[in-house]
């Protein structure tokens, strides 16, 4: 229905346009917006920024039809705006006052419109181009009247066939990918995305578990594979991993434990809750303590090479000499190091 509403006034207007005119197509179109304006006066709630954006895009349209070129002008800034939205320099949807349309919290959706604008912006260019190579080359023969019946659409087939392939392409990409719940940084979730995606710079904030076994004064550590992409060869969190999408806090740190430790029957307090932030990728952590001696087992080829216990003093002298990970030293100064010398 938002999108209905957003829409609406430019089909009364191109639609009335054909049969009408300028004149009565800009009067038609603008009785939506303006009685927008009107009812949210009567309501007492102010004026409509949303219904004023679409009084001048309404007025540009108008003003557009009365320019020579004015196909090629109209599709011209239309791919212009498009593409400075694709590329965040502007935002077409606060622009418009149209920011209920889309959730702006949710990078995922905001990803995918983008290069949806990107697409639609490229297409208006070359429609731009066709047009002015109409006015210019084809006016008057059979390929300027093909042009005038056929090329607009043409250009919306066009358009709608880029999406549908792109669609495809992007399911088959990830269509053996985890998905993973992206977050706000309150803790709430505002959507989930392919987790390849969280992994390739975007710093899209996404949550994560992590373990701490501590027994006798010792805390466990895992030894990350050389072959990891993040943090290869160095000793990290005794578990650590990410929450599926749709799964339970609880849920993903059973099953994270279990597969990298093998430990099925533990009984594990959150200690901790914080935002991380790497060069590749933004994570909420939520960190956890259990005590327990093992024995522990991995489960999974390639995710842990060792797990060793190691005291405070061991913690204390290597950290700065780059045998732990960021994250790890990070936790181990801020409160495990603290915690395990009370």
């Amino acid at each position: 229905m938002k999108i209905f509403s957003f829409v609406l006034p430019l089909v009364i207007y191109i639609l009335a346009e054909l049969f009408f005119g300028v004149y009565i197509a800009l009067g038609l179109s603008l009785l939506i917006p303006v009685g927008n304006i009107v009812y949210s006066l009567v309501r007492g709630n102010g004026w409509s920024v949303s219904s004023l954006a679409d009084i001048g895009i309404i007025v540009v349209f108008a003003l557009v039809e009365m320019m020579p070129y004015k196909y090629c002008v109209c599709f011209l800034l239309f791919g212009i705006l498009l593409l400075l939205s694709s590329l965040k320099i502007i935002d077409i949807f606060k622009l418009a006052g149209k920011t209920d349309i889309i959730d702006l919290s949710n990078p995922y959706m905001l990803y995918n419109v983008r290069k949806s604008q990107l697409r639609m912006g490229l297409w208006c260019l070359i429609g731009s181009l066709v047009y002015f190579l109409k006015e210019v080359i084809w006016q008057d023969g059979p390929v300027g009247e093909w042009i005038d019946e056929w090329w607009l659409l043409t250009l919306l087939l066009a358009y709608v066939a880029t999406e549908i392939i792109a669609g495809r392409i992007n399911r088959y990409k990830y269509k053996n990918s985890e998905w993973v719940p992206l977050m706000a940084t309150d803790g709430k979730v505002v959507g989930a995305c392919p987790r390849p995606l969280v992994h390739n710079g975007s710093m899209w904030l996404h949550p994560v578990v992590h373990l701490h076994v501590v027994h006798n004064g010792k805390i466990l550590l895992q030894l990350r594979p050389k072959s990891k992409k993040i943090q290869p060869g160095k000793w990290d969190t005794a578990v650590g991993g990410h929450i599926a999408a749709g799964e339970k806090l609880e849920d993903a740190l059973k099953r994270e434990v279990w597969e990298e430790i093998g430990l099925s029957n533990f009984e594990a307090k959150l200690v901790k809750q914080y935002v991380w932030e790497c060069p590749v990728e933004h994570e909420f952590v939520f960190s956890f303590v259990t005590d327990a001696e093992g024995p522990f087992v991995t489960k999974n080829v390639g995710e842990v090479d060792e797990l060793r216990f190691w005291s405070s003093g061991e913690l204390s002298e290597n950290i700065g000499k780059g045998l732990f990970t960021p994250n790890l030293e990070h936790e181990l100064t801020d409160w495990i190091l603290p915690m395990m010398k009370r």
